[in-house]
């Protein structure tokens, strides 16, 4: 009797740390796809700052000659 008093509580144990597990598990998933947005979003967001640092540059060069050609 005592042994199988003691095989219920290990099998409830067993099924409580299970579910404690696939309850972490599906939150740690969660987490992964949202940071996975995130960082896409922040990807896109760097991308579109690198095109306009890029054509800020370009007109920069452009005045800088039109500059040197001017005051010759």
């Amino acid at each position: 009797k005592q042994l199988l008093h003691a095989f219920e509580v290990l099998e409830r144990q067993h099924k409580e740390q299970h579910s404690e597990f696939v309850k972490l598990y599906k939150d740690l998933e969660k987490r992964f796809e949202q940071s996975s947005e995130e960082n896409q979003r922040l990807q896109s967001s760097v991308s579109s700052l690198t095109m306009q640092v890029n054509n800020l540059t370009q007109q920069l060069q452009s005045l800088e000659k039109q500059y040197s050609k001017s005051s010759r």
